[in-house]
């Protein structure tokens, strides 16, 4: 068939026949690109290297058809340079002239009744063709930018051996990761914290899907406000099998986790012979938040069990779940409540390794090509719309639009926006002075006009700030790391704060450290537990201090600073000492809420001698005046009931 159809087996069979002929053994075949290249392509080579294997350019037409013959079989041509849209179809409003190479794949790919389903049929071919065409997009626009570093304002990024600089439009780029991460906590600030994050994990019958996740806001209606609303949309036991068989087999085949522990010390979860998920679980009674934030779901012993070769799984192993999601897409699907403090920041996984540096602005401003941007046009908005005058610039994105072509400010017909300013670190300077202006000015029509106070042309930003009075005390360093704490992570949390003490006129460090180092401290606490492998041990606050003070030195002495030059306490050298003996604290590893949980439950059901015992041994504990206290009776009466009620209710305080 290849011989009456494809042209490219007929060109090759003709040169097997002719390369036969001893006359002709010099015969190349030469399989071009675009007819309007340069005639160079079509001259003898010039060079005098062996021949052998040689890389097809991604844009050659023809590389495909060579690749995948079956899926092309009439050897038709790929994407190439020049291709125009059809002007029929062609859109009014685009500025461009040229098919992508992304919209030439997306419309081969297809299905149409009036053409062959031979590549749509293709299988694993058409798999990796799929996976060939994406690289060939992603490749060139990798080349694009590496081209075109200047034009990208490349060279305002710090150190030239950097290599290529991915810009945010780049997806999947480590600013375009940042960038997304700062738009969602943008989101929460503006209409709250999602209520739910769902994970969704492909099974064996779906590989084009591998896993998804999305964050979920309720209506202000059908927000779960209590335990009882939470355990009705999401659960952590086993259904009875009896009663609802449905239930019982999806939980069943995707929602438990393990087996692992000692029955599998081999499962992936395994690190030094624990499970780094902390399964199984406690047995819970009620679903409850622990101290930190974190839900803990119902997990009740009522001795359902389920069979999974090498164990026996109950509800100590349930992934939390919706019954009505599960049953209906057959798929691991993990629903959890995330509406709580400032937990909603670690529920994304991409942890940025801090802002990037600029040099200065002024090699922005000077260039002609980039003379109008955003801020500039927000300018010229100021001085022709009044009502853009009192509309902060971070919120100008609310009620106009940008366009590029021409660049300006346009008021918004449609749409929810919400804007943000990129945060600026205090260690660079201009920059970070111009951004605090922006967000504390309202209708300045000129970099001048930010500059002016009381009539007065400041030298420059800072000198503008200070005469505001914006860095007048520590309120604007306050701030600074209020800000920062909403959506960043302690270690840039902390490395913001070493900026502010070597870049900033902090005027009491002792107390803007007092203020804020338990936002400092925040994963401190989950290392501790790691390491100590107690998951609900709370390390004691004089630790978690000193382990801050520690991470602040060592980024000070970066600087050949010392905690002492600032005026802040010095931490404790072994501090190790503060969380005290291994044994205590193992001991110490309950959650505090589902101590008090326990203790209501179990006091509700004492009889009145219990009861008298027990507000006599509280008076004592809670006045702190030692007492000896002996409970007589016979076995079975309630004596380890009521030293576990009192047990329960003093480790919940």
């Amino acid at each position: 068939m290849f011989d009456q159809t494809n042209e490219l087996v007929r060109s090759f069979c003709r040169v097997a026949r002719e390369v036969q002929d001893p006359v002709n053994h010099n015969l190349r075949l030469r399989i071009t690109g675009a007819r309007e290249e340069s005639n160079r392509q079509y001259a003898l080579p010039t060079g005098s290297d062996i021949e052998g294997l040689q890389r097809i350019n991604c844009l050659n037409p023809k590389l495909h058809a060579l690749q995948f013959p079956i899926l092309f079989p009439y050897g038709e041509d790929d994407f190439h340079l020049g291709i125009k849209y059809n002007p029929v179809h062609a859109s009014l409003n685009s500025k461009r002239k040229n098919v992508t190479e992304r919209e030439f794949h997306a419309f081969r790919l297809q299905h149409r009744a009036s053409e062959g389903q031979s590549l749509m049929r293709g299988g694993k071919a058409l798999q990796h063709y799929c996976v060939n065409a994406f690289s060939a997009i992603e490749q060139n626009r990798l080349k694009f930018l590496r081209l075109n570093q200047p034009l990208l304002r490349a060279e305002l990024y710090k150190g030239n051996e950097v290599g290529t600089i991915l810009p945010a439009t780049y997806t999947g780029g480590p600013r375009y990761m940042k960038h997304q991460y700062l738009d969602a906590m943008a989101i929460c600030r503006r209409i709250g914290n999602p209520d739910m994050f769902i994970t969704f994990t492909c099974n064996a019958q779906w590989p084009e899907i591998t896993q998804a996740f999305q964050t979920v806001w309720l209506h202000e209606n059908a927000k779960l406000r209590t335990v009882e609303s939470i355990d009705s949309v999401i659960s952590a036991e086993l259904p009875d099998p009896q009663k609802d068989p449905l239930g019982y087999a999806a939980v069943t085949k995707f929602m438990l986790h393990g087996p692992c522990g000692q029955c599998n010390q081999k499962s992936p979860c395994m690190v030094d012979g624990k499970c780094k998920k902390f399964f199984p679980k406690p047995f819970n009674s009620m679903t409850t938040y622990d101290h930190n934030g974190y839900i803990v779901y119902r997990r009740r012993d009522h001795g359902q069990t389920f069979d999974k070769g090498n164990g026996i799984l109950d509800n100590r192993y349930v992934v939390p779940y919706n019954r009505n999601l599960l049953v209906m897409f057959q798929a691991h699907i993990n629903v959890e409540i995330c509406h709580k403090g400032r937990l909603i920041k670690y529920l994304f996984k991409y942890v940025t390794k801090g802002p990037d540096r600029a040099t200065g602005l002024q090699s922005v401003l000077e260039d002609p090509e980039k003379a109008k941007t955003m801020l500039t046009e927000y300018f010229t908005l100021n001085r022709v719309d009044p009502e853009a005058r009192s509309i902060p610039y971070a919120d100008i994105p609310s009620h106009y639009t940008f366009h590029l072509r021409p660049k300006h400010w346009a008021r918004r017909k449609q749409g929810n926006v919400i804007g943000r300013i990129v945060f600026i670190p205090p260690g660079t300077t201009d920059v970070y002075f111009l951004r605090l202006l922006l967000t504390k000015i309202s209708g300045a029509t000129s970099f001048e006009d930010l500059m002016t106070v009381d009539g007065y042309l400041c030298k420059d930003y800072e000198d503008a700030c200070l005469r505001r009075g914006f860095l007048s005390d520590d309120d604007e360093s306050q701030a600074t790391i209020g800000e920062v704490g909403q959506w960043g992570m302690p270690t840039l949390l902390r490395s913001m704060f070493v900026l502010l003490l070597l870049h900033s006129e902090v005027a009491d460090p002792r107390k803007l450290f007092e203020d804020n180092w338990k936002l400092l401290a925040d994963d401190l606490c989950y290392q501790t537990r790691r390491a100590l492998d107690l998951q609900y041990f709370q390390p004691p606050p004089e630790f978690l201090r000193s382990e801050v003070l520690k991470h602040i030195e060592t980024l000070l002495h970066a600087h050949s600073k010392e905690l002492a030059n600032y005026n802040l306490p010095l931490p404790v050298r072994d501090s190790d000492e503060l969380l005290g003996n291994r044994l205590v604290c193992e001991h110490l590893n309950y959650d505090l809420c589902m101590q008090q949980r326990t203790a209501d439950e179990i006091f509700a059901t004492l009889n009145r001698e219990q009861i008298e015992a027990y507000h006599n041994i509280m008076e004592s504990v809670n006045s702190g005046v030692g007492r000896f206290y002996f409970l007589y009776g016979h076995g079975g009466t309630g004596k380890t009931y009521l030293y576990n009620t009192i047990v329960a209710k003093l480790r919940s305080q």
